[in-house]
């Protein structure tokens, strides 16, 4: 049986992801090469009707190798709410705080992948949702810390009411 080479051009890879939504889907939530999402990110329909999932499925993939860079060159495409829940993004004190306009909060405070520290917590302590930073096992904080936050533990934190495991 004779093997035949397909040759796939620009036009042809778009209409394939424009008619195939489930193997789309698939690219973009699960695929760690860069050069496919890459690639699908600089088509021109991108900004059409569908922006909003595609923003969501490639913001909230963890199989890619995410980088400063890569996050930047793409700035004003990300769905910056599924951007803050991915834990595989390059999370630091300077990478939150380069974006800090953008983050979605809640979403951030809930997020396992950052390395928290009592001086983050501090710097950003007007921005984060306390219930859901509290929640997050990451989270490790002194009696100090507690003691002059106080105002800003939710109730159940000093009362019988504790959430129990």
């Amino acid at each position: 049986m004779a093997s035949e080479e397909i040759f796939l051009t620009e036009k042809a890879i778009q209409d394939f992801f424009i008619e195939s939504p489930s193997f789309f889907y698939s690219v973009l939530t699960n695929s760690s090469n860069r050069q496919w999402i890459e690639k699908f990110l600089l088509l021109p329909h991108k900004r059409e009707e569908a922006k909003y999932s595609w923003s969501k499925l490639i913001s909230s993939n963890t199989a890619l190798v995410w980088t400063e860079e890569f996050i930047g060159r793409y700035l004003d495409d990300w769905d910056w709410s599924a951007l803050s829940k991915n834990t595989k993004l390059p999370w630091s004190d300077s990478f939150i705080h380069k974006y800090a306009t953008k983050w979605d909060w809640k979403e951030l405070s809930g997020n396992a992948g950052i390395p928290f520290c009592e001086e983050m917590i501090e710097k950003y302590s007007v921005k984060w949702t306390w219930n859901t930073l509290l929640a997050n096992d990451r989270v490790a904080l002194s009696g100090d810390f507690i003691f002059r936050h106080f105002d800003r533990m939710p109730e159940y934190f000093y009362s019988a009411d504790w959430p129990e495991d």
